[in-house]
């Protein structure tokens, strides 16, 4: 089932699958990151994510996610800052 790109905000982690593109050795891994950047809705682009992987390794590591390789969508967790 696709992705809502509306159901997608800053800050929150999102599960997604690299493309053929990139050559992944494991199809079926699925990457965390988390949204730094929601590009949608704009004539001659497409919907897609600016992400900072969650991933050991690739910490702090940026790439561009498209809409239709997000697996899952987790929800945004409130800092302490915001509680207040």
């Amino acid at each position: 089932m696709p992705v809502d790109i509306d159901t997608i905000s800053v800050g929150c982690n999102i599960s997604y699958r690299l493309p053929a593109s990139q050559l992944p050795i494991d199809k079926s891994k699925q990457w965390r990151g988390k949204v730094l950047k929601v590009i949608s809705h704009h004539p001659h682009l497409l919907d897609s994510v600016i992400v900072e992987s969650l991933e050991e390794g690739y910490e702090k590591e940026t790439e561009c996610v498209l809409l239709e390789h997000i697996v899952a969508i987790e929800a945004q967790e409130e800092n302490a800052s915001e509680r207040s």
